[in-house]
């Protein structure tokens, strides 16, 4: 496991070096694969490459952001539809509100003709009192009426305006009808002015109705207004929604395909390569966030697997040639040891026959070195009788001067006789000497033999 490691960390420390130039060391071409697909999109253009470039952290933070700004965006659409709605409401109900009001001017004009005609019949004082009164209620919804028009029906304001003043007249008219009565009493004069009055407040009551429809029309078209406001809000709403829905779809789908299964895919390749399986295609190596950090770094571990895989087959190798070359050897050693044998045997074979020679040799010297020494021995017998002989001769040279003479020349011959027989024994002695020599030769190239046949032994 060292090694592997050790060859990782050399691959890490070429990460740099080109593919191309790996090419030569043989670790691309045997991976049983096609050639690494970059991840195209890591590398293609469009509004999502600088996203791509990021890292994971980022883009989840990014993502966060987006999906926050979305959530914010759909609050605030909210919020701005809710205000406009609200607003509308106001509108229409302020509409509705003055639409009343113009409908209770209308119904407070009719009141003080009733009254005031009924007061010019009766010269009750009391009608006067309630057409007075009613004629001042008026005051009040005509300013209600203008202060909303002003906003929402500006193009009314003049016949606002115009009403206000005619009805200030018709104030005057009746404070004129109080002075004819008192004055005059019911007659034809005070009839008069109260049949003006009457006609002046129907006159009254139509502008004050025109208004009135005037206002429930605007009305009318704000309610049409806001319907269709309120189906734009809702379209708005909704399509920002699904904006909204689009976006977190988006960033699910996102990071489920471009993180968690990227990351799948990743744990699949590693089991593979954790399982012995180096035929596989590593995944999102051009990526420049984590996730291509750690392609990068499963792509090291291949290349040191096909690397590691190289060099055990180049040890395998090496260890085949050595079991060949090993058996050669043994084959070698087994014809020398067959060699040897046969060189020991003729050795043996040798040694024997020098032996028996020796032998031979040795048994012929000393049979010649016993002839001599029984020749020797006959010699000494012959010299022994000799010497008798001379002894007995010498004893006999007393006998008489006659004998001395032959018995000189016996001596004579005798010592002669002596003399040949020890140049005879010296003769032998030396050849029973040469013999010896010889035979301590034999002896000491026997002995030699013998040292070289114990060290043939000990080398075997």
């Amino acid at each position: 496991m060292s090694a592997l490691q050790d060859m990782a960390n050399e691959l890490v420390a070429e990460r740099e070096i080109a593919e191309s130039d790996l090419a030569g060391e043989n670790l691309l071409e045997h991976d049983g694969s096609e050639p690494e697909r970059e991840d195209r999109r890591a590398h293609a253009g469009g509004p999502f490459a600088r996203l791509r470039e990021m890292s994971i952290a980022r883009k989840l933070r990014a993502l966060s952001v987006a999906n926050m700004a979305a959530i914010f965006l759909t609050m605030a659409a909210t919020g701005v539809a809710g205000m406009i709605a609200l607003d509308m409401r106001d509108a229409r109900m302020a509409v509705s509100e003055t639409q009343v009001a113009a409908a209770q001017l209308t119904k407070q004009i009719e009141k003080a003709r009733l009254h005031s005609q009924r007061y010019a019949v009766t010269s009750d004082t009391g009608e006067w009192a309630t057409a007075r009164a009613s004629l001042n209620a008026t005051d009040g919804l005509v300013e209600d009426i203008r202060t909303t028009a002003e906003t929402y029906a500006p193009e009314a304001v003049i016949e606002i305006d115009y009403l206000a003043d005619q009805l200030e007249g018709y104030d005057r008219e009746l404070q004129a009808l109080q002075s004819s009565y008192a004055r005059y009493g019911i007659g034809d004069r005070t009839q008069t002015m109260a049949d003006a009055i009457y006609l002046s407040g129907a006159s009254f009551a139509e502008q004050a109705e025109a208004i009135s429809t005037e206002l429930r029309e605007r009305g009318l078209a704000m309610d049409a207004r806001s319907a269709s406001a309120i189906v734009w809000i809702f379209v708005m709403l909704g399509l920002v929604t699904l904006v909204v829905l689009a976006l977190i779809l988006f960033s699910s789908r996102y990071l489920t395909r471009d993180v968690s299964g990227t990351l799948v895919e990743l744990t699949a390749v590693a089991e593979k390569l954790a399982g012995g399986d180096k035929n596989v295609s590593i995944p999102a190596r051009g990526r420049k966030d984590e996730i291509g950090a750690l392609a990068s770094a499963l792509n090291v571990f291949l290349r040191a697997a096909w690397r590691y895989e190289k060099l055990a087959n180049e040890k395998a190798e090496r260890a085949q040639r050595e079991l060949e070359e090993r058996a050669g050897l043994e084959r070698e050693r087994e014809d020398l040891r067959r060699q040897k044998e046969q060189a020991l045997l003729e050795l043996a074979q040798s040694f024997e026959t020098t032996v028996g020679n020796v032998v031979g040799s040795v048994a012929s010297a000393a049979s010649q070195l016993q002839a001599t020494a029984g020749s020797m021995a006959s010699a000494a017998d012959q010299s022994s009788s000799q010497s008798t002989r001379v002894a007995k001769s010498m004893e006999q040279a007393s006998a008489g001067v006659t004998a001395a003479a032959a018995a000189s020349d016996e001596f004579a011959m005798s010592i002669g006789e002596i003399s040949r027989q020890a140049a005879s024994s010296a003769s032998l002695a030396r050849k029973a000497t040469e013999a010896a020599g010889d035979a301590d030769e034999t002896i000491s190239a026997l002995s030699a033999s013998a040292d070289q046949v114990g060290k043939i032994v000990e080398l075997i």
